[in-house]
């Protein structure tokens, strides 16, 4: 009876253990999308306002050779 009891305790803790990696890997992996996405966002604005840097210098170049 021991011997069983002692096999069906370290079935538990294996598949407890596996559990807890898995939800580990998961908070990881979101934790790691976020991030993603907060670089994506950021790049995004980064390249929106030098657009809006050049669009602004075309307009002004456009106004001081139309002068």
């Amino acid at each position: 009876m021991s011997f069983l009891a002692s096999l069906i305790s370290d079935i538990v803790i294996k598949i407890l253990k596996w559990i807890f990696d898995s939800f580990m890997k998961v908070l990881a992996e979101k934790k790691e999308v976020e991030s993603d996405k907060q670089k994506v966002k950021k790049n995004a604005g980064d390249l929106l306002a030098e657009k809006d840097r050049e669009a602004q210098r075309r307009k002004s170049e456009n106004l001081l050779n139309n002068d």
